[in-house]
Parts: C-alpha cells; structure tokens; sequence
C-alpha cells in the first residue's frame, strides 16, 4: 500500500507539471509546492481506524522531499479552518496547491462537506453548521492564482450519518473542474465504498 500510494504521488506531480502550457525545467524548480493534510480519525461517534495510517504515509512522503506542508490531526472545524487560512497564505500565483483529506465526507443537497472529529450532526441540516463546505474550498483554491490544484479526498465516501438524515444520498456529488483543478475521489460521484481505499 506505502509503495502504490508514494507511486501514484510521483505520477501525479509528474502529470501536474505537463497539466499546463509548455513549462521549462529551470520554471519548475523554482514553483513552489503547497499542501494540506488533513487526517481525522478519533470521531466521536464513527472512528476512522485507518485514517492515522494513511496520513502517516503522506506526511513521510512530503517530508522526505522537502514539500511545504500544514497539518492537522484529528482536526476541529476551528483547527481546519485555520489550515485553511495557512494554506491560503502560503500559496504562490503560478505555483501548485494540493489538499489531502482522509476522514468522514457528506454530501447535502448537491454540496461535498469534510467532517470535523467533534461534529454533532443529527440531521442533514446540522451538517450546514458542523462541517466544512469542500466545494468553498476548491474556489478559494482556484482564485489563488496557482498554476494547478489537487485535491485527494480519501474516503469510502458512505455517510456514517445516513441514518438520521431524510435524503440519503451515497457518496460525493460532482465537482465541476477547470482545466488548473484535478481531483482524485476514492469513488465516482454519487457512489460510496465499504473500506478506505488508498
């Protein structure tokens, strides 16, 4: 698994860097790379035994080669915010921001949220007040003026809260990209899985 997921990183900056007009090598040193991890796992309610794990694997990855990266564990809606805030800031116009996240996900009424560890969601409304819109953050993304954006949303996608909400729907909705934006979700739109897949 440690060896298919630092491969699939590999091709993926390598693709990012020929996602864009003809860019020369000596341009390439000198983009600056940002990235978010954010890995929740201790939910109160629903724990995510494998998210430590995976988050584990990227935060080694990044850091054997020297990427920017900001952090946050087992994150609140105030902690992943102030990510955010970081991961604005430290985004360079021409440069290339990715966002990893691993951890529950919930799609409402056509919108994608990420779930903080210490959310109380009883019903979908809730979701509105507890989570973090990720459509909100992919904007913010594209506006920065970055050469490219990833996001990596590493989910099996299945609403922990299904239960409690009237409309049940499976998995994420779909995201409309532009030709600086890749996003690699565990499943297809309005799909879920039974395990983290990567």
């Amino acid at each position: 698994m440690k060896f298919i997921l630092r491969f699939s990183l590999l091709l993926l900056l390598f693709f990012s860097f020929l996602n864009a007009d003809t860019v020369s090598l000596k341009t390439m040193k000198k983009e600056k790379l940002v990235f978010f991890v954010i890995w929740n796992s201790e939910y109160d309610e629903f724990p995510v035994e494998t998210a430590t794990r995976d988050a584990d694997i990227m935060k080694t990855f990044l850091e054997e080669h020297d990427f920017e990266a900001i952090y946050a564990e087992d994150a609140s809606k105030r902690a992943i915010i102030k990510g955010i805030r970081a991961f604005n800031s430290s985004m360079q116009e021409n440069g290339i921001a990715l966002l990893y996240f691993t951890g529950h996900t919930i799609q409402v009424k056509g919108k994608n949220y990420l779930i903080p560890v210490e959310a109380s969601i009883e019903n979908d409304y809730h979701v509105l007040y507890e989570a973090i819109e990720l459509d909100a953050i992919i904007k913010k993304m594209k506006k920065n003026g970055n050469r490219l954006n990833i996001v990596i949303i590493n989910a099996a996608n299945q609403n922990a809260y299904a239960e409690k909400f009237r409309v049940k729907k499976k998995g994420l909705a779909r995201v409309k990209t532009s030709g600086n934006m890749d996003l690699i979700f565990s499943t297809a739109p309005n799909k879920a899985l039974k395990d983290y897949p990567f």
